[in-house]
């Protein structure tokens, strides 16, 4: 386990396609970033709007993209985004999908 990292992150937060209650594990990791704690991201934290399972639209959290990198970035990988660098919101606001997950470090 000193050279490896487990990402565990289901794909649906619900059954509607909500992340409200999305929750990934990360086991390892030790050289890259501080390990035994619990981190919490609150949802509505973001700019971006997401479809909650009511129908409607509410302000979303951080997006995902954010672990992915600081995972590439664990593995040596100098990668600032990973897939697309921004996105664009329903009201077409852009919003930044580089770098890593703010505090995992």
């Amino acid at each position: 386990m000193d050279n490896t990292v487990i990402v565990w992150g289901g794909e649906l937060g619900d059954g509607w396609h909500g992340y409200q209650k999305y929750c990934c594990l990360t086991v390892g990791g030790g050289w890259a970033w501080q390990t035994g704690r619990y981190l919490k991201y609150p949802f509505g934290g973001s700019d971006i709007e997401v479809l909650s399972s009511g129908g409607g639209w509410v302000r979303g959290g951080l997006p995902h993209h954010h672990l992915l990198v600081s995972v590439a970035q664990a593995m040596g990988l100098d990668e600032d985004w990973i897939g697309i660098a921004e996105a664009e919101t329903r009201t077409g606001a852009r919003v930044s999908l580089r770098g890593g997950l703010p505090g995992l470090t």
